[in-house]
């Protein structure tokens, strides 16, 4: 992924698909900002909410950001043969 990626989607993806040999890398390819999770968008701070502005941005992602994130690594992870684990 690239950007700056909390440690929160790799645990999440690696509990989704444990089955898989995952390895989650942040900053890959191009660091444009700080990629938070829902929560902590929520509880607000200087890297979900203000440290856009230095990297040009308007500022903070939307609350649905998370959801877009996950939903886009579970099309990937499809896309490559991965399946989630049973639950």
């Amino acid at each position: 992924m690239s950007d700056e990626v909390v440690v929160d989607y790799s645990l999440k993806m690696k509990k989704e698909y444990s089955n898989e040999n995952l390895f989650v890398a942040g900053y890959c390819t191009e660091v444009i900002c700080y990629i938070p999770t829902r929560i902590e968008l929520d509880e607000g701070g200087y890297e979900p909410v203000s440290s856009l502005i230095y990297y040009g941005l308007p500022g903070p992602f939307a609350n649905n950001v998370e959801e877009k994130i996950v939903t886009a690594i579970h099309h990937v992870m499809k896309h490559v043969g991965a399946k989630p684990s049973k639950k």
